[in-house]
């Protein structure tokens, strides 16, 4: 019974860890496990990407609620204008994932590049 417990913590912190990280991590840390890039890069990429994508919502609305000037601007400008903004990159990380996940097995003419600059899941305030 206390094992059951215990593996379900570790589950859990496992997959808050995974789901936490960064796709410029990711990106970073592949490129410092290899120096070529290809098809399976690619497809962690879209994995990491898609994974990644419904956070920017929240990141986007905090960030922007920190750095609204004046203060008291915050309380309306982080919910309208973060969630808007939020939503804009999670598409745009959507659609990048899957671009990356359905062309995994060619360059795509970008050389196995990401069709965006990646997006970090951790506001910048």
């Amino acid at each position: 019974m206390i094992q059951m417990k215990n593996m379900r913590f570790v589950g859990v912190l496992v997959l808050t860890f995974f789901f936490f990280l960064s796709s410029a991590y990711a990106d970073q840390l592949s490129n410092q496990l290899s120096e070529t890039k290809g098809p399976l890069h690619k497809f962690s990429r879209g994995i990491v990407y898609m994974i990644g994508s419904p956070f920017q919502v929240f990141k986007d609305v905090i960030q922007i609620s920190a750095e609204t000037e004046p203060f008291y601007l915050a309380t309306w400008k982080g919910p309208t204008v973060g969630l808007a903004t939020g939503v804009y990159d999670t598409g745009r990380q959507l659609f990048a994932g899957l671009f990356d996940l359905f062309t995994f097995y060619t360059p795509a003419g970008r050389d196995w590049k990401p069709l965006c600059a990646p997006e970090t899941m951790i506001p910048e305030v």
